[in-house]
């Protein structure tokens, strides 16, 4: 063979395996784009809420003004079976209403707190869920307690079947929360959109409490929300949504913000306030110090925060729902609002706010 030939054989050969190694490369990172933006879509896919309420201290006062106020509802008080002062914040002890239940309504058993909180909580939202469940079987929301105290909670969880079918909404699911999934605050959000769940949920989280510890607060909320793809009937509108709740650790807070912010569709310099709820004291020099190295000094304006743990008190397993109620409440200019909740692990979540617009009267199936 020719010198020639054999220089030109070993270079196809050498120019094929390095066209295909160029080729693989090039493929595998087009492929690993594409992966990317997909699982980034799939992040940005936000839960649609339909219906807000809640119960907080502060005799009726909104958290909108509570957070305006700068005032705080902790104070040292003795607990509602009485014994020693405690640092806490309570919701009220509806006396009135259960005195009236045990000597003015004969029509029925006796009532406890639980049922009168209930009543109040799910007062203003019962049109949207009967709404939900008039158009349609697709539409009837499947009903979830988060409640902060595991022996009493069966005993609610009857109680709420009990309430919902007095309020002519026995034929939703209603049922316990996973209790594998209780304690994780905003990561439930994060585990229905794992499951892609085709229905509404109606998230009530509840906390009271027989002997409150200290720096405590009572609280609940009931969010009515729906995935984004199932379309809400003729008529009905969002009032706003909750974007995929990120779990990080606190040393990996500057990551964590940036993908909560990321699949929020949010930018620091747009955040209308900061929300925190289950955040000690001792964690806000590393919490500061997380926002400066993630370049998102400005989250941490003390004019943009608003710290319930402050205001009201540590409402246990409903403080991070009632971080973004407050957060829905207030995020009327549109402006994103980012939620913090509890520490080990820190969960991040953006909360939008829709215009108000007229729910009109559901059209039939």
């Amino acid at each position: 063979m020719a010198p020639q030939a054999a220089f030109a054989l070993l270079l196809g050969f050498v120019r094929h395996a390095y066209e295909n190694e160029y080729l693989g490369a090039m493929y595998y990172n087009q492929h690993r784009d594409q992966r990317l933006r997909e699982l980034v879509a799939h992040s940005q896919v936000p839960l649609e809420i339909v219906a807000s309420s809640y119960c907080a201290p502060g005799d009726g006062q909104s958290l909108g003004k509570l957070r305006a106020s700068m005032a705080t509802m902790l104070e040292a008080r003795p607990a509602r079976l009485g014994g020693a002062l405690v640092r806490h914040s309570p919701l009220p002890a509806w006396n009135d209403l259960l005195e009236y239940d045990q000597h003015g309504n004969e029509t029925g058993p006796p009532r406890d707190r639980f049922d009168v909180l209930l009543d109040t909580l799910l007062g203003p939202i019962l049109e949207a869920v009967h709404g939900l469940q008039q158009a349609g079987r697709r539409y009837a929301p499947a009903v979830r307690l988060v409640e902060g105290s595991p022996k009493f909670a069966k005993r609610r969880l009857e109680q709420l079947r009990k309430r919902l079918h007095a309020f002519g909404l026995s034929v939703l699911d209603c049922d316990l929360a996973d209790s594998s999934d209780a304690s994780q605050g905003l990561m439930l959000g994060d585990n229905w959109l794992d499951q892609e769940i085709t229905t509404p949920l109606l998230l009530v989280a509840t906390q009271l409490h027989e002997v409150p510890p200290e720096g405590s607060a009572e609280a609940a909320v009931a969010l009515l929300m729906v995935p984004k793809r199932l379309a809400l009937p003729s008529g009905m509108h969002p009032l706003g949504r909750l974007h995929r709740p990120i779990a990080c650790a606190l040393e990996q807070f500057d990551a964590g913000c940036r993908a909560a912010l990321r699949a929020g569709l949010a930018d620091a310099n747009t955040v209308g306030t900061l929300w925190m709820a289950g955040i000690p004291e001792e964690a806000d020099a590393a919490v500061s110090s997380g926002f400066a190295d993630a370049n998102l000094s400005a989250l941490s304006d003390s004019k943009r925060l608003c710290h319930l743990d402050r205001a009201l008190g540590h409402a246990g397993v409903a403080a991070g729902w009632l971080a973004v109620a407050g957060a829905l409440e207030t995020g009327a200019d549109g402006a994103p609002q980012f939620v913090m909740s509890q520490l080990d692990p820190m969960q991040l979540a953006v909360v939008y706010t829709y215009p108000k617009k007229d729910n009109n009267d559901v059209a039939e199936p």
